[in-house]
């Protein structure tokens, strides 16, 4: 995998990467993603810190059986004694499940974070993608325009055409020429910013035909899994916080005393009295409650939100059709006049008019196209389709 990363590092100084090999870089680059990745061994590694066994006490003492301390000899008494606390297996087992809970939480706003960074590329990339599309357009307009102008200047050669009308379409072809570089300089503008967001080194060219295809299935919106995640959670919690006992403490000790040797063993339980942590069980009620409720909310702003989707596109793709329809009678209209205007039967105005409706009507095309695009990109991301 490191290899294929490293060659396409240096691809993307050789030719036009595409968007999937964008994507790819951009999520390799990513330096928040990778720490918030990292972050799941902490929370494992704080798991088993919660549950790993205390370190055992050794307890070692001399006493003095002496009732006369001064000239007079003395009789010692010596102890030791070990004691170790061991976490009930109910508690043990309620902390592991909470630790995964962690977890799981975490890899879900992973999930959210990874998703949201790709629908984000994704929307900058149909940025780039139409504008270099309404930038070929230009181009277009420009030979049409070179057409009109030479037939205006042949005329205005033979004596049949007015220079004013040679002056017009001289002017109109530069309009047209400073409207290109405009919209190249929005496009280099556009591809920058993918590149700081990608954060790939000497992004020069990348290819703008990837075509966003909706997609019938998906998991759960990353959202609604972080919701969901974080109920289990705060059941884990509420679970974990339920014993009242977390641990008993077993010892044994040995005494010797001049007269006699003592040998004790026992348990120490701390009782349950004054704190049977009614406050934490109430909180972790509290927000596995809210981790419903918002969970409920989301699913609901998630389903108006798709639908207001379909009916969006297709609105779209009905004007869509429309445009396209145009498109035929606008073409043929417009190579009728430029006829026209070759043999003086049409003025300059009607041409140009002409000309400026076809490509506005292919400009409308163009930008409906990219809207449906968002519109599936949008869709399956709130469909929680991922980006593996």
């Amino acid at each position: 995998m490191k290899k294929i990363i490293v060659g396409l590092s240096v691809l993307t100084t050789l030719h036009a990467i595409n968007y999937d090999e964008l994507v790819e870089l951009a999520l390799k680059n990513n330096t928040q993603l990778e720490i918030f990745q990292t972050q799941q061994e902490q929370l494992l590694l704080e798991g088993k810190i919660s549950t790993r066994m205390a370190n055992p006490e050794l307890e070692v003492g001399i006493a003095d059986f002496s009732y006369r301390r001064v000239f007079e000899k003395h009789d010692f008494g010596r102890s030791i004694g070990l004691s170790q606390s061991l976490l009930l297996p109910s508690v043990k087992r309620d902390r592991n499940r909470f630790s995964q809970s962690q977890v799981d939480r975490h890899k879900a706003s992973y999930q959210v974070k990874k998703q949201t960074f790709v629908y984000t590329l994704a929307m900058k990339y149909l940025e780039y993608k139409e504008a270099i599309k309404l930038e070929a357009l230009q181009e277009e307009a420009l030979m049409i325009s070179e057409n009109i102008r030479l037939i205006a200047q042949k005329r205005y050669t033979l004596g049949t055409g007015l220079k004013s009308e040679f002056l017009q379409a001289k002017i109109e072809h530069k309009r047209l020429q400073n409207s290109k570089n405009s919209l190249a300089l929005k496009a280099k503008q556009i591809l920058n910013e993918l590149q700081a967001l990608a954060k790939v080194e000497a992004l020069t060219s990348l290819e703008s035909e990837h075509t966003f295809r909706a997609m019938t299935e998906g998991a759960l919106h990353p959202l609604l899994s972080v919701s969901k995640e974080q109920e289990k959670l705060a059941k884990a919690k509420e679970r974990m916080v339920s014993h009242n006992i977390e641990s008993v403490s077993f010892f044994s000790e040995l005494e010797t005393e001049p007269s006699e040797d003592i040998f004790r063993v026992g348990v120490s339980i701390a009782l349950p009295m004054f704190n049977q942590k009614s406050e934490e069980k109430q909180l972790a009620k509290i927000e596995q409650a809210n981790a419903k409720l918002l969970f409920k909310s989301q699913e609901k702003s998630l389903k108006i939100e798709i639908e207001q989707l379909k009916n969006e596109r297709a609105m779209l793709e009905g004007l869509l059709v429309d445009h396209e329809g145009l498109r035929v009678e606008q073409n043929e209209l417009l190579e009728t006049y430029k006829r026209g205007y070759g043999i003086a039967k049409i003025n300059l105005l009607e041409v140009q008019m002409t000309k400026q409706s076809l490509i506005d009507n292919e400009e409308s095309i163009i930008k409906i196209k990219m809207a449906i695009e968002r519109n599936i990109v949008k869709m399956n991301y709130l469909k929680g389709v991922r980006y593996e």
